[in-house]
């Protein structure tokens, strides 16, 4: 699947790049590289960095603990300002309830014993702006699905508050029966969001990829590749995490082509499945076919598709020039996987968990 080396013009390109963007600073910070590890180089070295990064990154008991502690809170204070409100209870879904979460993801809630309206929302966002206990507080009622937005000032940790989401709650199978078939999937959407993140475009509100479409395409891409050891749980993931950027980066047309989950997965055209669902409107975005509801289009929100790709084509040719003919002559103490990526001083300090 992985094309050539960038050529020599390419190379300057992303040089010049770099300097723009202000030189290294992406290289700095690499705290999951275990000191005195003897690292390889080039894919074998990527591979190494790609599991300790998960292993480093991953979420601790401690930091999921916190998260559900976070959820507590609220749902006491929300008992508490309303009378009528005694039986609504706050349900976790999304990424922390898979582990599939980072420092910096949302805590996705769902709002149990409420009229499923913009008005139960409405006043979710009254109630928590009156207590003071959080932050950045937003009520947004034009998505497709209207979402109160939060800090928790005390723990910094970010909430997405929703009405009753069922297909939220069903997901929470999907992704978790997804990650026993694949092995190598959970690893993949780590490293895949923490570079989303680093670049703002990790929320489908400001035009980015949200997490269930980040699974999805990472989902598709081993459902349908074409090396049977893809799917292994002794496969190369620094292979694996260039051919993603590639596909996605530099091969995939976004246009013409849509993305299915279910059955084992596919691609159709985009007409094909616009016809079939008696769409009016043409997915001008990335389109993915969620596996739970045929009509859910997922990445129709994500306006910074362009952006995306860009970011994915340059970690693509990033990684393949740190992995190709050169490898060996690297400095061996130097990281490739941070050539893409790093963690915030933010990501250490909001979660205890995560440090050694």
């Amino acid at each position: 699947m992985m094309r050539a080396i960038p050529s020599p013009s390419e190379v300057a390109n992303i040089m010049s790049l770099r300097r723009e963007q202000g030189g290294e600073t992406l290289h700095a910070d690499k705290p999951w590289r275990v000191p005195h590890f003897p690292y390889k180089p080039g894919v074998l070295g990527l591979h190494e960095e790609v599991m300790h990064f998960c292993e480093y990154i991953g979420p601790k008991q401690a930091d999921l603990t916190a998260r559900k502690e976070v959820v507590k809170r609220l749902q006491s204070i929300l008992r508490r300002e309303k009378c009528s409100w005694s039986n609504v209870t706050l349900k976790i879904f999304g990424s922390t309830e898979t582990a599939f979460c980072i420092p910096s993801s949302d805590i996705d809630v769902a709002v149990m014993g409420l009229p499923d309206t913009k008005q139960s929302l409405q006043e979710i966002y009254e109630v928590m702006l009156k207590s003071g206990l959080y932050s950045d507080l937003k009520f947004i009622d034009s998505a497709t699905v209207p979402i109160v937005k939060a800090f928790e000032v005390e723990t910094t940790y970010r909430l997405d508050i929703s009405m009753t989401r069922h297909n939220g709650l069903e997901a929470l199978k999907l992704i978790k029966d997804y990650d026993n078939e694949f092995p190598n999937l959970r690893k993949l959407v780590l490293v895949i969001k923490q570079f989303l993140y680093l670049r703002k475009l990790n929320e489908v509100f400001t035009g980015g990829l949200s997490s269930y479409a980040v699974q999805l395409m990472v989902i598709n891409f081993l459902q349908l590749h074409p090396r049977e050891d893809a799917v292994s749980p002794k496969a190369n993931l620094g292979v694996l995490l260039i051919e993603f950027f590639e596909l996605y980066g530099c091969l995939f047309n976004y246009h013409k082509v849509a993305i299915i989950v279910k059955d084992g997965g596919m691609y159709v055209k985009k007409s094909q499945l616009v016809q079939e669902l008696g769409l009016e409107e043409f997915p001008p975005h990335l389109c993915i076919q969620d596996p739970l509801e045929r009509s859910n289009l997922i990445g129709r929100g994500s306006y910074s598709l362009p952006a995306v790709q860009r970011a994915f084509r340059q970690a693509y040719l990033d990684l393949a020039i740190a992995c190709g003919p050169s490898a060996t002559f690297i400095d061996p103490a130097s990281s490739t996987l941070g050539r893409i990526i790093t963690l915030t001083k933010d990501d250490v300090r909001r979660h205890p968990g995560i440090q050694k």
